[in-house]
């Protein structure tokens, strides 16, 4: 049951990461007045904000019961759609964030003057030096993660780790809930441990080679 969780976790992370990065890198270069800023901004915030087992319900609603695009248990397509629309929407607004807040002392125009194309020089001198935080932000989603899975994979019959403790819960088996707890607590410690120790080695990183540029 483990791997069945830790397969929605290691499909829907980098999904989530790519995603929320990529509009965020196009949010960060909008002006703020424009429409399609504004608009953009308030999807994300009702993606971020929604809860997720109302989210979930209408994932299930709409792809599995409206549309008949997914099944109604058992399937991954459901609980990764369902996880990846609120995490990619928190992806996006701290990528934008933080670009919007480093772009002004970049060397991005630099960059472009020199010929590199707008979004490459977006990329390597806006958006790679300020991306420990968003590491930081990687570790710390498992964590926050472990509520949502057991919401998501109860209401799909997705049988993973959350599913089986929710079991557990109702036949009491104390044993099997006192491990899973203990594991769960265990990974989400190494994550958040891994997600800081890559920050402060990336933000190591990029200080010495802007001081050798320098």
């Amino acid at each position: 049951r483990l791997t069945q969780s830790l397969k929605l976790v290691v499909c829907v992370l980098p999904l989530s990461a790519l995603i929320g990065v990529i509009i965020g890198c196009f949010l960060a270069v909008q002006p703020v007045s424009s429409a399609r800023y504004r608009w953009t901004q308030r999807a994300l915030t009702l993606l971020a904000s929604t809860p997720l087992f109302w989210l979930s319900s209408i994932v299930l609603l709409a792809l599995a019961i409206w549309f008949r695009a997914l099944p109604l248990e058992g399937g991954i397509g459901g609980p990764l759609i369902s996880l990846l629309l609120p995490t990619a929407a928190l992806w996006a607004r701290l990528s934008e964030r933080e670009l919007r807040l480093y772009l002004p002392q970049s060397s991005v125009l630099g960059a472009q003057a020199r010929g590199l194309s707008w979004p490459r020089a977006v990329v390597l001198h806006g958006f790679l030096p300020v991306a420990g935080p968003l590491m930081a932000f990687f570790g710390n989603q498992f964590g926050i993660w472990i509520g949502g899975i057991f919401v998501v994979e109860t209401l799909f019959g997705w049988r993973g780790l959350g599913s089986l403790l929710i079991e557990s819960v109702s036949r009491r088996d104390y044993p099997v809930l006192e491990n899973g707890l203990f594991l769960i607590s265990a990974l989400s410690v190494l994550a958040n441990s891994a997600g800081s120790f890559a920050q402060s080695r990336w933000n190591r990183r990029s200080f010495s080679t802007q001081g050798g540029q320098a």
